[in-house]
């Protein structure tokens, strides 16, 4: 990030501490360092949503198939529609253990975010 940019942060961080009092505490950054995971170059993504984690999941094998290097799962990873914790675990659990996810699992890494239904209800956000 240039300079500027930095500053700019920095002291519109600052005017707002000032103006609402916040307790305010402004620390350098260490240099990044570029780690064996931020350095490697990844050319093969997949993606997906809406797994219903009761159901078969053949979907997988075509996955898998593509031989991607990452997977990015966008939301509804499973249909949990529960305020039941256990239940909710259970059905996290079930979709784990689905042949192909594990297979995949096993062969790239995973990303992913949550929807609806991965901690709640339907829509419950609206």
């Amino acid at each position: 990030m240039p300079d500027y940019r930095l500053n700019i942060i920095i002291t519109t961080m600052f005017l707002c501490g000032v103006l609402t009092g916040w307790p305010l505490q402004i620390t350098q950054a260490a240099e990044p360092v570029a780690d064996s995971v931020s350095a490697e170059t990844i050319s093969r993504i997949a993606c997906g949503s809406c797994s219903k984690q009761s159901q078969p999941q053949p979907i997988w094998n075509s996955v898998i198939a593509s031989h991607p290097e990452l997977f990015i799962y966008m939301g509804d990873n499973i249909y949990g529609d529960t305020e039941d914790m256990n239940l909710l675990a259970s059905r996290w659990s079930e979709q784990k253990n689905q042949e192909g996810y594990r297979k995949l699992r096993e062969s790239c890494r995973i990303l992913g975010t949550w929807d609806d239904h991965d901690y709640g209800k339907n829509d419950a956000g609206r």
